[in-house]
């Protein structure tokens, strides 16, 4: 892991993200084209990597500097963040729970 990126299913992202976990469901909800159409740079693959990731445990998320989210892989937590784990602020309802178990 270098300080700015994290690989995760394939997929290299940024660590710092202003997309809450709950933003992240939002934009699943979505769907690809309006999702695509309000956000012309958003990466609707990377957003449904990282909820997967999400929800199989491999990446965790800690919220940072108000309104920013970091992103970790769970086996490369920094040592200076170990202390915010676990925390909830991944908390999908169980409609969208349902959706990423099939």
């Amino acid at each position: 892991m270098s300080d700015y990126y994290t690989t995760v299913r394939g997929v290299r992202y940024p660590l710092l993200a202003e997309l809450s976990p709950q933003d992240m469901i939002e934009g699943y909800e979505m769907g690809v084209e309006e999702w695509t159409s309000r956000f012309q740079k958003g990466n609707y693959e990377l957003l449904l990597s990282t909820l997967t990731s999400l929800f199989k445990k491999e990446v965790v998320v800690t919220r940072v500097m108000n309104n920013n989210f970091m992103y970790f892989d769970i086996n490369n937590i920094p040592e200076s963040f170990a202390e915010d784990f676990p925390n909830k602020l991944f908390n999908p309802d169980d409609k969208i729970r349902s959706s990423f178990e099939n």
